[in-house]
């Protein structure tokens, strides 16, 4: 790796991976800045699991090249792996044993292990280190999953809906508590999750992936600024022209009422409301999910957007 790249976490050329024909992940050229949260953004089945995969050595890539933390990707899976941690929606535990033991199997597995953060971790989500695992309901198994992920005090923490399952308050209290330490700690994060609320409050960065394809990364200030919402109460029907301009999408009309998403050319579009006759026009704030919805349906892709909001149990 060259001393250019020393600087980020994670760094991909072209890298790809096809399932018997089918591509989960192709041509991904990122950067990922060391010491940031990087949300990653995306559909069910549009390979940010398969993304994650590849950077542990879980999976070879079918082409392309990637390092992470420094490191080739794969041919340094086993050192990657020592320095990361990944927690994914599935939860993969050794439900025959006990807490203890399960939690002495894993400090066994990393060269750090910080005891004290593991023992107020386990205070703090009243896990019982004599219980079986396979006694534990499924917010248990979560919060001991998370507590094994933070406990080696990871260079990078990979995670890929972590909070699933789990309810409102420990997800608040783990994004505002646990993640702010591992933050201010200098490490990086990258997390992919459908709570985009909660994406929004932490990230720094944000990529979009849609059918194993990177079509928009930037910071969560630029997207916001680029993203908005115009409501425009016009005199008189626009004429066709308006509704030609790039970057207008996801209108709603009610009479002469129109509310519409606007990504990108923000201000050409703008100006033009205004030299259009009007009774009022404002700009409304939106969220990330606001952005979200009105990306993807730019990219006209409203059939994966129907199944991001209802097939939660699909592939990632």
């Amino acid at each position: 790796m060259d001393e250019e790249n020393k600087q980020f976490a994670v760094v991909t050329s072209g890298l790809s991976k096809h399932y018997y024909g089918t591509r989960a992940l192709e041509d991904l050229n990122l950067k990922v800045p060391r010491g940031m949260v990087f949300g990653l953004l995306g559909p069910n089945g549009s390979g940010k699991t398969t993304f994650f995969k590849l950077l542990t050595g879980l999976l070879r890539p079918t082409a392309g090249q990637g390092a992470c933390l420094g490191m080739e990707i794969f041919e340094k899976s086993l050192e990657i792996r020592q320095k990361t941690t990944y927690m994914g929606e599935e939860l993969h535990l050794y439900n025959y044993m006990n807490v203890q033991d399960f939690v002495q199997f894993c400090r066994g597995l990393y060269p750090r292990w910080n005891d004290a953060l593991l023992d107020r971790y386990r205070n703090e989500f009243n896990i019982p280190y004599n219980r079986r695992i396979g006694e534990l309901s499924f917010g248990m198994k979560s919060q001991l999953a998370l507590m094994i992920a933070l406990a080696p005090e990871p260079e990078l923490l990979l995670l890929d809906e972590p909070l699933a399952g789990l309810d409102p308050l420990f997800r608040r209290r783990f994004f505002d508590t646990v993640l702010t330490e591992t933050i201010a700690k200098g490490k990086t994060v990258i997390i992919a999750s459908h709570q985009l609320s909660e994406v929004e409050r932490i990230a720094d960065r944000v990529a979009f992936l849609h059918r194993g394809r990177l079509f928009k990364e930037c910071t969560l200030n630029e997207l916001k600024a680029a993203s908005r919402i115009i409501r425009v109460v016009f005199k008189q029907a626009p004429p066709p022209s308006f509704w030609q301009m790039e970057g207008l999408t996801n209108l709603v009309c009610r009479n002469n009422d129109y509310q519409f998403s606007v990504i990108g050319n923000f201000e050409a579009i703008y100006e033009r409301c205004r030299e259009i006759p009007h009774f009022r026009l404002e700009i409304i704030n939106t969220s990330l999910e606001d952005i979200f919805v009105s990306t993807l349906k730019d990219q006209e892709k409203e059939e994966l957007l129907y199944g991001y909001r209802t097939d939660q149990s699909s592939s990632t």
